[in-house]
């Protein structure tokens, strides 16, 4: 079913269309505002809203008015010192309406009266045959009812035509045709000329979204209001003295017996009202577009869902290329399975004995590429090392390795559930301390310690030109990243006290990071010895930004070489050189923009190519009927088909819309608005959709074939065209720089190629299956094609973007999806406690030894575990081992594996917060799902505190009354997150899942204090890792989400009929299905 489109005038579109234009483009705002705003939903609006205190006349909007009267509202302030202060909230839409309305009026008053003069010139008894067939000709032009089929360029190609023939006739007769001669002269240029701007303007009232127009109507209505209540009340003119400037501060320190007082509480009001007002329309209005094409696909969900199922495909192993990873499953607590490790539970029953003597590790290395192209690490060593390096003693405390300077501190932190909450997941602060500054300085076999706080991973492109040579040079130099591999030390012989799963527990305790350093200090002594303090952010969220992962791949390679060529030519022209330089910036930016409309289209194109795009045709009583009940059962599920299925027309009109992106400056626009076209205009309502796999994979694909044509930047369609203009293609030195190039996407090439994406589990509901919940893969999830458009359109072409990263695009497509439809009370028709999150995440785990495939080698990308485990050893996991493997290998005192087996994990999954039916605290089922329990006050064991802090998020607490229940003690209740200190733990990581004991807090008590807020299963926010001399910790911060009966979460949720007044509101309640085993 196609969205209601704005019904714009085309320049092309026949002029007879201005006869109706106002009244159809007032119904198509009338249809939307119908669709978006029931009577039941506008009183729920208003009612946030006192009426009388915004002059908002309660006869007129206390109900939701018809759209005539919201549309035409005007109203005007007749308070003193408040004229030209107005509400007029389409007033920007319908005056450009009503002057295209009278501009028409006019101008077929002109046309009316000009025909006259035809007439009777028409009827001079001397007129020749040849005049009088040229004044017939003019007379059916300006006839607007013989002129259905003309537009105006038309029209105006065919008066000029007249004109040519008129003045080529030899013999003009005297009298009547003289004196139209020289009417003509002057009035039809005038009437052609208003012609033409009056269809000019009618192509200009045309808004991006109709949607947006009325919801953006809306807000302005309450929002001139509110503005024009708090003008009034704050009036500086008033008897009572002006207050409009006062702070909120200001009007809140007002005693109440003062004259302002009931002014300023109004102003705070008003004020509060308008902070709150876009967000809570735009929410409201968001969540009212029923039954987009999206939304309609939700409807039909698991029947799409079961076909998406059957495909599976895995990177390196089903096709020659990299592609996201499917694992299906309950997503609740996946990321725990997916990267800790059961045995770790046993640091919960260390002895503190033993505690006391465990000594942290942290291993610090330089990684670079080497002359063939491959990452070598070097080591970074010091003086005096907290402990030892796993090689021993010998080679970490030579005085000649780092005389001088010590590792002082290393404290690093992961934020945010995922990326949207956290732009960058990881910061880290490092805290050197050296004898004198020389030591810093001091070249010690590869590395300086000053190399630790200068920017790595080379220079941008855009700020090359800006560098000098030496600069440059230095700057290649800097092509590295920083890795620190972080845990506890491996036990000497002689430690005692240690079970033999104790130790295994230290073994698998490791983690590794990537870093790239931002802000660094010094602070000097009397003496001359430095503290060297430096910052540092994610690496792996800075590479995978760059433009060698840009999902508009084909502008990858060219990208580069433009850069490489202008930059080149413009340090070589100086002087006489210079006009060729100019002539290449001109040829550059024609070609510049003819390259980036194609890359916009590129996705789309490839997905057609490849058979990815499906169909759902429905036909128009299908629609009413789902209009009327979304509930219906009477609508069969249409089985969906591919273009394979299409007619060899359906066919070639796609294959031209995907041509056109390719011609003229408006091509890629053009593209998108034909496909939408094609895409809802086959017989009856046609659906157009794809699976967010298969748009995931195809960008994955395309990025990684050009990665590898960017290795030979010669055959790049920017140098063949820009050779014209460049000259020195041949120089020796530009030879040089084209290798070096070349060399960074071998890199990136690696990179890529060591980098896996997981669509993981997701839960979705199902509202018109009776409510269930069903598990499924992210990948799994269809996507409109018409919704795709509108997301790229918002986020990118708007904008004129042209670099994309992927991981953004799969982070942003995500959430626009969670956000505007599975957790719509319209589309996905969820209540409160059924609301989905996205949680997503980035991981450095290696491949394990079993995996014989697991080495990245040139020419040769490495199997990841998940695959080989999966489609080759069939590898069964052994209870409590998480599906990455962080560490080195497990159960043995080796702390990484080489570089060639590690691989980047970025990992997106959904699901609800609350745990499933059988999530009920018990602690052997929950340590091998990789969830530890947390007990306060034992004698044993690494934590050291937990404290409780009541949440004080606004309406919480009635969310979880919604989720418990009103029942007896339960309504005791409140929220409490959780903070825990501990001896150092750093395989925790926000997202992850933890579980409190209540009976910490109350040993005693019978009570499940769980349903009360104490304790029960946290999510992890935010963890904070110390490590310095003598002292080694973890403070990690989580948020409640669940009883120890994760069953009662959804207790009272019960299903009911929507009103017919707002057919899109309902509460669910979803049957669970639990799934311990991860399908891959």
């Amino acid at each position: 079913m196609a969205k209601i489109e704005t019904p714009c005038f085309n320049i092309l579109d026949p002029l007879s269309r201005l006869e109706t234009y106002t009244k159809d483009y007032n119904t198509a705002l009338e249809n939307v505002y119908d669709i978006i705003y029931s009577d039941a939903e506008w009183a729920s609006l208003v009612a946030d809203y006192d009426l009388e205190l915004l002059n908002l006349p309660e006869e007129t909007f206390g109900t939701r008015p018809d759209w005539d009267v919201i549309y035409n509202y005007s109203y005007s302030s007749t308070e003193p010192g408040m004229r030209g202060s107005s509400v007029d909230p389409f007033g920007a839409t319908r005056e450009p309406l009503k002057q295209l309305e009278l501009d028409y009026k006019i101008l077929k008053t002109a046309i009316s009266t000009f025909l006259p003069y035809i007439e009777e010139a028409k009827k001079e008894p001397t007129i020749l045959p040849e005049v009088y067939d040229s004044l017939s000709k003019l007379q059916s032009y300006l006839n607007f009812d013989s002129d259905q089929k003309q537009n105006n360029s038309t029209f105006l190609e065919q008066i000029s035509s007249w004109k040519r023939e008129y003045f080529e006739l030899d013999y003009i007769p005297a009298g009547t045709l003289q004196e139209f001669d020289s009417i003509y002269s002057t009035e039809l240029d005038e009437l052609t000329r208003k012609m033409s701007i009056v269809a000019l303007d009618a192509t200009k009232i045309c808004p991006d979204d109709i949607y947006e127009l009325v919801k953006n109507g809306v807000i302005k209505l309450f929002d001139d209001a509110i503005k024009q209540s708090m003008d009034i009340v704050g009036m500086a003119n008033d008897p009572g003295g002006g207050i409009s400037n006062y702070t909120d501060e200001e009007l809140q320190n007002i005693s109440s017996n003062n004259l302002l007082y009931n002014r300023a509480q109004k102003l705070l009001k008003l004020r509060a009202l308008r902070e709150s007002l876009k967000a809570t329309i735009e929410s409201f209005a968001g969540d009212n577009l029923a039954y987009s094409e999206q939304c309609l696909l939700l409807t039909f969900i698991d029947e799409l869902i079961e076909i998406s199922g059957k495909e599976k495909s895995y990177p390196y192993y089903s096709s020659a290329y990299n592609n996201p990873i499917k694992i299906g499953g309950n997503p609740f607590a996946f990321t725990n399975s997916l990267v800790t490790d059961s045995s770790q539970k046993e640091l919960f029953e260390l002895k503190q004995q033993v505690v006391s003597q465990l000594m942290p590790y942290i291993r610090l290395s330089k990684v670079e590429k080497n002359s063939q192209g491959v990452d070598q690490e070097i080591p970074i060593t010091f003086d005096t090392n907290i402990s030892n390096d796993l090689k021993g003693a010998k080679n970490t405390l030579q005085r000649q390795r780092g005389y001088g300077v010590g590792l002082q501190d290393f404290t690093f932190s992961y934020e945010g559930t995922d990326p949207f909450s956290a732009k960058k997941a990881i910061t880290a602060k490092l805290t050197l301390f050296s004898s004198t500054f020389d030591d810093l300085l001091k070249e010690r076999g590869g590395f300086r310690y000053a190399d630790l706080a200068l920017k790595t991973g080379g220079v941008a492109a855009s700020q090359l030109k800006n560098l000098t040579k030496i600069q440059k040079e230095n700057a290649d130099k800097l092509n590295f990243r920083l890795k620190a591999v972080v845990g506890w030390n491996v036990p000497r012989e002689t430690f005692v006290g240690l079970t033999p799963d104790q130790k295994k527990a230290i073994y698998n305790s490791y983690i590794t990071i990537y870093l790239t350093p931002t802000i660094h200090s010094f602070d000097f002594d009397e003496t001359g010895a430095v503290i060297f303090s430096i910052e540092y952010l994610a690496y792996i969220e800075d590479v995978f930004a760059q433009s060698q992962f840009n999902i508009f791949s084909s502008l990858i390679k060219e990208t580069e070489i433009r850069n490489t060529i202008l930059q080149f030519q413009k340090e070589k022209s100086c002087g006489e050189n210079k006009e060729e330089y100019e002539k290449l910036v001109k040829f550059d930016e024609k070609f510049v923009t003819k390259l980036n409309l194609r890359a916009y289209s590129d996705l789309v194109s490839e997905l057609a190519a490849r058979d990815k795009i499906y169909y759902l045709n429905l036909s128009n009583n299908d629609v009413a009927k789902l209009l009327e009940d979304p509930y219906t059962d009477e609508v069969k599920f249409p089985e969906p088909f591919s273009s394979a299925g299409l007619s060899i027309e359906r066919i070639k009109d796609i294959r031209d819309a995907l041509q056109t992106s390719m011609d003229g400056e408006d091509g890629a626009e053009r593209s998108i608005q034909m496909l939408s076209s094609i895409a809802a205009s086959q017989d009856n309502n046609s659906l157009a959709f794809f699976y967010i796999q298969d748009i995931v994979t195809v960008a994955m694909h395309l990025i990684e074939q050009e990665l590898e044509k960017a290795q030979n930047l010669e055959e790049t369609e920017y140098y063949k065209e820009a050779a014209k203009f460049f000259t020195y293609g041949s120089a020796k030195e530009f030879k040089k720089l084209l290798s070096e190039k070349q060399f960074k996407f071998k890199n990136s090439l690696q990179q890529f190629q060591q980098m896996r994406i997981i669509l993981g589990p997701a839960e979705i509901y199902s509202p018109a299956k009776g409510f269930k919940s069903t598990f499924t893969t992210l990948g799994d999830i269809p996507i409109s094609l018409n919704y795709f458009f509108e997301f790229l359109s918002k986020k990118v072409i708007s904008k004129e973007i042209i670099n994309y990263p992927l991981s953004k695009f799969v982070k942003e497509l995500c959430n626009d999806l969670i956000t505007n439809f599975l957790n719509s009370e319209s589309c996905g028709r969820v209540n409160t406690s059924q609301r989905l999150n996205i949680n997503s995440t980035s991981v450095i785990a290696y491949n394990r030894d079993s995996n014989s495939r697991g080495k990245w080698s040139s020419g040769n990308p490495p199997l990841d575990d998940l695959t080989f485990q999966t489609v080759i050893n069939k590898y069964i996991r052994k209870d409590g081992e998480p599906l990455l493997l962080l560490s080195g290998k497990r159960d043995v005192p080796i702390t990484n594996l080489s570089l060639n087996r590690m691989i980047n994990y970025y990992v997106f999954s959904i699901g609800k917060k609350t745990a499933a039916d059988d999530f009920v605290g018990d602690k052997g089922k929950d340590a091998a799902r990789g969830i530890f329990h947390y007990v306060l006050g034992r004698d044993k064991g690494i934590i050291k505190n937990i404290s409780l802090e009541k949440t004080t998020t606004t309406g919480l607490k009635e969310v979880r009354f919604e989720q418990e229940g009103y029942d007896g003690l339960s309504q005791l209740r409140e929220v409490y997150n959780v903070t825990v200190d501990s001896f150092l733990n750093v395989q925790t990581f926000p997202g992850t899942y933890i579980y409190v004991e209540p009976r910490g807090f109350s040993p005693n008590t019978q009570e499940d204090l769980t349903r009360y807020g104490i304790g029960g299963y946290c999510m992890i926010t935010k963890t904070t890792h110390s490590i310095k001399p003598g002292d080694a910790t973890t403070t990690l911060n989580a948020a409640w989400v669940a009883s120890k009966k994760g069953a009662q979460t959804d207790k009272g949720a019960t299903k009911r009929k929507p009103e017919a007044s707002s057919v899109q509101k309902c509460v669910s309640t979803p049957t669970f299905r639990t799934n311990d085993r991860w399908d891959i």
